[in-house]
C-alpha cells in the first residue's frame, strides 16, 4: 500500500485529531514506507501515530475554537496566531514511546513504536512560518517533520543512547567463529562474524525475516544504522499533499 488520504488511513494506526479546518482529505500518508523505515530503526514495522499534549502544547480555548470554526482562506493567519506564543524546536513536535521486552539475550528486540505528535507545537510552528491552516502542503510538511523526527529520536534512543542490553554473546560467538576459521580478529572480521551470528539466531531461532535482522558494523550499539535511518528519513517523506489538492 502506498500513499492514501489521512481520512482513509487505518484508524488503529493513525489517530491524529486534526482541527476541523485542516484538509485531512488532501493530506496523504504512506504507512508501508514508515514501517520499512521503522524496521531499519530497529522497531516492529507496525507503527502507530497519535495526538498528544506535550509540554509545549497550546490547547485551543475559547474564543480560539470559534475562530477556527469560522476560518476562511482570507484570514488564516488570524486563526493560527494564538498558537505562536513561543519558538518551537523540532524536538517539541513528537514524543516517541516504545516498550522493550524484559529479557536477557544476544539480539536487539523489535519493540512496537508509538509516535505521539504534539499538534499544539505543530500549529505553533506553522504560525511561526506563516503557514495557512488551510494549506494541505503546509500541514503535510509539518506533520511529516513531526513523525519522522519522532522516529529519528526513537532510533537513536533504541540503538545508541539507551541500549537495552549488550550483545556480548554475539561478540563472543563472532570472535569464536573468526578463531575457528583461522581468521585474524580485526574490526572487519569481527563485524562479519557478528552479522553471521545475528543471521543464524534471527532466522532459525527468532524466526525473523532477513530485513528484520539487525545488520550492523558495530556490536552493542548501532550508530551506523541510526545514521542511515536519519539520512533516509530526510529523503523519503511519509506524509505529502495530495496531487489533487484544492488549496
Amino acid at each position: 500500500m502506498g500513499f492514501v488520504p489521512l481520512t482513509e488511513a487505518p484508524v488503529h494506526q493513525v489517530r491524529l485529531a486534526l482541527p476541523e479546518v485542516a484538509p485531512a482529505d488532501q493530506i496523504e500518508i504512506n504507512m508501508a514506507r514508515l514501517g520499512r523505515l521503522a524496521t531499519l530503526g530497529g522497531f516492529n514495522s507496525y507503527v502507530t501515530i497519535s495526538s498528544i499534549g506535550g509540554e509545549s502544547s497550546v490547547v485551543p480555548q475559547e474564543p480560539y475554537a470559534d475562530n477556527l470554526g469560522a476560518l476562511d482562506a482570507a484570514a488564516p493567519s488570524q486563526a493560527i496566531a494564538p498558537y505562536a506564543n513561543r519558538a518551537v524546536a523540532t524536538t517539541d513536535l513528537a514524543y516517541p514511546e516504545f516498550e522493550r521486552e524484559d529479557r536477557i539475550g544476544v539480539l536487539h528486540d523489535h519493540p512496537n513504536l508509538d509516535i505521539g505528535v504534539d499538534l499544539g507545537a505543530v500549529m505553533q510552528l506553522m504560525a511561526q512560518t506563516e503557514t495557512s491552516m488551510l494549506d494541505p502542503a503546509g500541514w503535510s510538511r509539518h506533520l511529516n517533520l513531526a513523525v519522522l523526527s519522532g522516529l529519528r529520536q526513537a532510533t537513536w534512543d533504541h540503538f545508541v543512547r539507551r541500549p537495552h542490553y549488550g550483545e556480548g554473546g554475539v561478540m563472543a560467538l563472532g570472535a569464536g567463529l573468526d578463531d575457528l576459521a583461522g581468521i585474524p580478529i580485526n574490526p572487519v572480521s569481527l563485524a562479519l562474524g557478528n552479522n553471521f551470528t545475528r543471521a543464524i539466531v534471527g532466522l532459525f531461532v527468532r524466526r525473523q525475516r532477513v530485513h528484520e535482522i539487525c545488520w550492523s558494523l558495530t556490536p552493542g550499539i548501532h550508530p551506523d544504522r541510526a545514521i542511515l535511518l536519519s539520512s533516509l528519513s530526510r529523503a523519503l517523506p511519509v506524509i505529502r499533499p495530495s496531487e489533487n489538492r484544492r488549496y
